[in-house]
C-alpha cells in the first residue's frame, strides 16, 4: 500500500491520551523567541520520537488556543508555515527512502475533542533524504498554512517508517526552495506540499520552476534568495574571463552573479522584472548555488507616494521607510516604474546592510534631500553653517552624495538646536535615517549610529550612474569599515606626490566641487573614491585625457596638468592596480565594479 495514496485514507489511530485532556508535550512552537506549549496527542507526542515504527509511526500535535491566536495574527503580516527540525538516523543504505510524511490537522479531523480514527486525505510533504549525501542526520522542513484553511488549522502530524525525532519546531514566514549553506538543510513548501529530494543531486537540475508557489499561495511580491559559495580564482586585472561567475536566466534576463572570497546570499526582488517569473534556469556553474529560496519581500513596505509620505505625521512615518535589499548591479537598471514612491526609491546594500542608497528622479528632488547637507559637511568656506534655500540657490551641490552617521546626526543636531527650518525633504530624510538607526534621538540630542547614505538620479546617464554607484558605494564602505580607511591612508602616503598635488588642484580649481581640502579625512576618501570609479585599463585616459585637460584646472595649474599628461597618468595607474588586487582579495570587487550582481 503506497504512503503517497494511502496514508490519511482507513488507518487506525492509536491513543493513550484525548486532546481534550491536553498533557503537553516536551516539545514547544517558537515564534520570534516566545515559545508556546503543543498539545500532544499520543504517546510519541510526549516523547517527540518514533523509536519503534512497527509499534507507532505517528506523532500527534496540538495546538493551543493561545497559539492559535497568535497563528491568527502573524497572519495579517505574513502567508505563515510550520517549519520542523528533524533527527534521523542514517537512512542512506534503506531502499525505501520514502516513509516520511508531514501534513496539517484541521477541526473536522476531531470528534468530540478527540481525533478521528479516520482521516481525510490532504496535502503532504513526503520522502526521506539520504543523511549521508546531505552531510547532516538533521534536516529542516517548512510548510506553508493553506489560507483558506487558516481558521481551521488545529495541529500536524508527523509520520515515519524509520527512526525519528522533532528537534524543534516554529512558526515562520513560508518560503519554498532549498538550501544547503548551513550545517542544517533546508527544504520549503508551498501549501500544496510536494516530494523531499533523496539526496544532493536534485540541486543541480538545470531549472527550477516555481510556477505553483507563485501561483497558490506565498506573495504577490516574492524575491528569490540565492545562496552561493563559490571560491575566487587568483587576482586578475579583468574578471571577463572569471569561469567561476554563476550564469541564470530569470523573466527572460540573463543574469551574472560573481564570486566573492566567503559564501554569501543575492536577493532578486521579483518586482524589479516586467516579465512573468515562473521559474530559474541556471545556465552556468550551477555546483556553487547552495540554495534558491522564493519568499516574501523582506522586509515588506507599503507602496506611497512622496507627498502621501510627507502628509504623515512623524510617529507615523517612521514605519513606513524600509529599504529594499538589493545588489548596487541591480539597483542601476531598477525601473522607475517599479518604484514604490514617485520621486524616489530607498535600498539598501545587500553586502553592506548599513549602507542606504537613494535612487532620485531628477536632480531637483535630490537637491531638496541633500543640498543643505552638502555644503554643511563638505563644501570649503561653509563646512559647519547651515545655509539657507536663498544662500545657495545658484551655487551646485553635487550630481551624486555620500554621508556618514557622524555627519548626518551634526546636520539634524545642529538643526534641532538653532531651531532651524528644514524643508520637508530634508524631516523625511531625518526620519528615514531614525528608522533605519543610521542616526539616533536621545533626549534634546540627534547621535550618530550606525551606517552612511549614498544617492544618485535618474536623470543622470547610464554611464555616469555606473560611476556614481562605485565612486559613492565605496565612500559608503570607506564610512563604516576602518580596515579599508588604514589601507586608504597607506595607498594615499605611497601614491606618486605629484600625482597626489594634482589632484588636490583639481578638487580646488573645480567649483562644482570645492571640496575642504584642508579635511584630511575627506580628502582620503575622495583620492579613493576617484581611483574605484573606473576600472584599472580605464584610469589613464581618465586622469591623463580627461582631468588634465580641463580647462580651469589648466589655467591654475599648468605644471601639474602637463605632469599627468607626460607621465599618462602612472602614479594613478599604479595605485589603481593595488587598490584593485585588494578589493578583489578583501571582497571579490574591483575598481569598477562594486557590484556583485549584473543584468545583461
Amino acid at each position: 500500500m503506497k504512503i503517497r495514496t494511502y496514508l490519511f485514507i482507513f488507518f487506525v489511530v492509536f491513543f493513550c491520551f484525548s486532546c481534550s485532556v491536553q498533557p503537553h508535550s516536551t516539545l514547544s512552537i517558537s515564534c520570534e523567541q516566545k515559545d508556546f506549549s503543543l498539545i500532544a496527542c499520543n504517546n510519541t507526542a510526549l516523547s517527540n520520537k518514533i523509536s519503534n515504527p512497527t509499534e507507532s509511526s505517528y506523532i500527534y500535535y496540538g495546538f493551543s488556543s493561545s497559539f492559535l491566536k497568535t497563528l491568527t495574527n502573524k497572519a495579517r503580516e505574513f502567508l505563515p508555515a510550520i517549519e520542523v527540525t528533524v533527527a534521523i538516523n542514517d537512512v542512506s543504505s534503506k531502499k525505501d527512502l520514502s516513509g516520511f510524511a508531514f501534513g496539517f490537522l484541521y477541526e473536522n479531523d476531531y470528534s468530540n475533542g478527540k481525533l478521528k480514527s479516520q482521516l481525510d486525505s490532504r496535502p503532504m510533504i513526503y520522502g526521506f533524504p539520504n543523511s549521508k549525501d546531505l552531510g547532516s542526520n538533521l534536516f529542516r522542513v517548512s510548510f506553508a498554512v493553506e489560507p483558506k484553511q487558516l481558521s481551521n488549522i488545529r495541529g500536524f502530524v508527523i509520520y515515519s517508517e524509520q527512526y525519528l525525532e522533532i528537534e524543534k519546531a516554529n512558526l515562520v514566514p513560508a518560503k519554498t526552495g532549498w538550501a544547503f549553506e548551513s550545517t542544517i538543510p533546508w527544504f520549503g513548501f508551498s501549501s500544496v506540499g510536494g516530494n523531499l529530494p533523496k539526496d544532493k543531486n536534485f540541486a543541480q537540475s538545470t531549472m527550477w520552476n516555481f510556477e505553483t508557489e507563485m501561483k497558490y499561495n506565498l506573495t504577490e511580491k516574492p524575491s528569490f534568495e540565492i545562496s552561493v559559495s563559490n571560491p575566487l580564482l587568483p587576482y586578475q586585472t579583468s574578471t571577463k574571463e572569471n569561469n567561476s561567475i554563476i550564469k541564470l536566466e530569470l523573466a527572460k534576463k540573463e543574469i551574472e552573479i560573481y564570486p566573492r572570497p566567503t559564501s554569501y546570499k543575492v536577493t532578486l526582488n521579483t518586482l524589479q522584472f516586467e516579465n512573468p517569473i515562473s521559474y530559474i534556469e541556471l545556465t552556468a556553474n550551477k555546483n556553487f548555488v547552495d540554495g534558491i529560496v522564493l519568499g516574501p519581500l523582506a522586509p515588506a513596505t507599503e507602496n506611497l507616494s512622496h507627498k502621501d509620505l510627507l502628509k504623515l505625521q512623524n510617529e507615523q512615518i517612521l514605519h513606513k521607510m524600509k529599504p529594499i535589499v538589493a545588489d548596487p548591479g541591480l539597483i542601476r537598471f531598477w525601473p522607475q516604474s517599479k518604484w514604490r514612491h514617485t520621486d524616489f526609491e530607498l535600498f539598501s546594500w545587500e553586502y553592506f546592510p548599513s549602507i542606504l542608497i537613494f535612487d532620485f528622479a531628477d536632480y531637483k528632488i535630490q537637491d531638496d534631500f541633500l543640498k543643505r547637507l552638502a555644503f554643511f559637511v563638505e563644501k570649503s568656506g561653509y563646512v559647519g553653517t547651515l545655509m539657507t534655500d536663498e544662500e545657495i540657490a545658484n551655487q551646485h551641490g553635487y550630481n551624486a552624495h555620500d554621508y556618514k552617521a557622524e555627519s548626518l546626526a551634526s546636520f539634524f543636531d545642529t538643526a534641532q538646536k538653532q531651531n532651524f527650518q528644514l524643508n520637508q525633504s530634508e524631516l523625511l530624510l531625518r526620519h528615514i535615517l531614525l528608522e533605519n538607526g543610521i542616526i539616533k534621538s536621545e533626549g534634546n540630542k540627534i547621535l550618530p549610529g550606525n551606517g552612511a547614505i549614498i544617492s544618485l538620479s535618474k536623470q543622470s546617464a547610464n554611464y555616469l550612474r555606473n560611476s556614481f554607484l562605485c565612486h559613492e558605494g565605496m565612500h559608503g564602505v570607506f564610512f563604516i569599515d576602518e580596515d579599508y580607511r588604514i589601507y586608504i591612508n597607506e595607498l594615499f602616503n605611497s601614491t606618486d606626490k605629484n600625482s597626489v598635488e594634482f589632484l588636490k588642484a583639481y578638487f580646488t580649481a573645480t567649483p562644482t566641487l570645492n571640496y575642504d581640502i584642508n579635511d584630511d579625512y575627506l580628502l582620503k576618501n575622495e583620492f579613493m573614491g576617484y581611483l574605484v570609479q573606473q576600472g584599472v585599463s580605464f584610469t589613464s585616459n581618465y586622469f591623463a585625457n580627461n582631468l588634465a585637460t580641463r580647462k580651469g584646472v589648466n589655467e591654475k595649474f599648468p605644471e601639474l596638468c602637463r605632469y599627468i599628461k607626460k607621465t599618462k597618468a602612472q602614479g594613478f595607474v599604479e595605485s589603481a592596480m593595488h587598490l584593485d588586487e585588494y578589493l578583489y582579495n578583501r571582497w571579490g570587487m574591483q575598481t569598477g565594479r562594486e557590484w556583485t550582481v549584473y543584468i545583461n
